[in-house]
């Protein structure tokens, strides 16, 4: 027979292990993703080495699919088309991971900025999100041996 102490280092084992929203069994989005959640008017600067800065201004959306996951529409990105991509971001305490498609950056949160990594070859991609209130900053850096090679910032405003 289990001792009422027994059970609750049990317990507060398995919320260790497996962190507070799967042990309650919450299946909301996380913290990152709900904030996320919404339309956006985003202005994006590309700077690069050797070649003038390349300035773009869109609408995005960006909508649920499931608790880790978002569906963005950059709308009228690329040749007025609109262009659609998931993006898998998982939070747990302060690890946090970000994948698109074959992409995958490991990284951590320190309150409300979320920092990745990751290295692809001769790359490294150093990647930070900012979430502030009604604005988000998307700031990604491209190294090659020790020297940036080029900056994409986007700024985003949050739609009323």
């Amino acid at each position: 027979m289990q001792t009422p102490m027994r059970i609750s280092l049990l317990i507060t084992l398995i919320l260790y292990l497996v962190g507070p929203t799967a042990a309650l069994g919450s299946d909301g989005p996380n913290d990152l993703v709900k904030f996320l959640a919404g339309e956006w008017e985003d202005v994006s600067f590309e700077i690069s080495d050797g070649k003038p800065v390349k300035r773009e201004s869109y609408l995005e959306t960006m909508l649920v699919k499931d608790k880790d996951t978002l569906t963005i529409t950059a709308h009228e990105y690329r040749d007025g088309k609109d262009l659609t991509r998931d993006m898998h971001l998982v939070v747990r305490g302060h690890y946090a991971l970000m994948s698109q498609g074959e992409s995958i950056c490991k990284g951590h949160r320190e309150g409300n900025v979320y920092y990745f990594k990751d290295k692809e070859k001769d790359k490294e991609y150093r990647i930070r999100l900012y979430t502030m209130g009604d604005k988000y900053v998307f700031h990604r850096e491209i190294w090659v041996n020790g020297q940036i090679q080029e900056m994409d910032m986007s700024y985003l405003l949050r739609k009323k």
